[in-house]
């Protein structure tokens, strides 16, 4: 049931991208979406090692991390359009599912896990990766790939981050019985935006 309704999620995400025009702002929504998803799903890696006693799994860790971060890197260059070789539409696709790919390996961790509260951290995570399939444009036409180098729907625009990240913090952050899962949670909550613009927007901003 869950991958259906995640599913669904992201087909209407992205067809709506194909009908609605703006800007640019979709690029800008990823790397805010981004900046959270990635230690949203590491943070339940981390979990699981402590509250079962077992080393972290430092090697999808880091492959988090570093598909999260090679997502952005090619949106951006999908979004400029510049170079010899310009990114295309379909590299882009590949990055984001591959993203996803590594939330389903976590989950599949979580499955096998007793840790309390865990899957319910990792629900709230995976509301990051959600996002992120339906905010990557469609590559079915010539046409519609150039739209959507230069649009995002307003529905998409309006993607409140701000309440996913204080959604996962707030499952993150439940007691779980456990000292040392309940220190780290305390620790580590997500933010989507910088320390600096978290200040200057007295917290408004997450």
């Amino acid at each position: 049931m869950k991958y259906i309704t995640k599913g669904l999620v992201v087909i209407l995400l992205s067809y709506s991208l194909l009908l609605q025009g703006c800007s640019l702002a979709w690029v800008g929504t990823l790397d805010t979406v981004l900046a959270a998803a990635a230690p949203a799903l590491n943070n339940v890696l981390t979990i699981i090692s402590l509250a079962e006693n077992k080393p972290i799994n430092t090697v999808l860790e880091a492959k988090i991390t570093a598909d999260a971060a090679n997502l952005k890197v090619l949106a951006a260059a999908f979004a400029s359009a510049s170079g010899t070789a310009p990114t295309t539409c379909q590299e882009v696709r590949a990055a984001a599912n591959v993203l996803n790919d590594d939330a389903s390996t976590v989950l599949a961790l979580v499955n096998a896990s007793g840790a309390s509260n865990v899957a319910a951290i990792f629900a709230a995570a995976d509301a990051f990766v959600v996002v992120i399939l339906g905010l990557i444009p469609a590559c079915s036409t010539p046409v519609a790939i150039k739209a959507s180098k230069d649009s995002v729907p307003a529905k998409l625009a309006k993607i409140n981050v701000n309440a996913l990240v204080s959604n996962y913090n707030q499952v993150l952050t439940r007691p779980s019985g456990k000292a040392a899962v309940d220190a780290y949670a305390k620790a580590n909550q997500i933010h989507a935006h910088s320390k600096f613009v978290r200040v200057v927007t007295f917290g408004v901003q997450k």
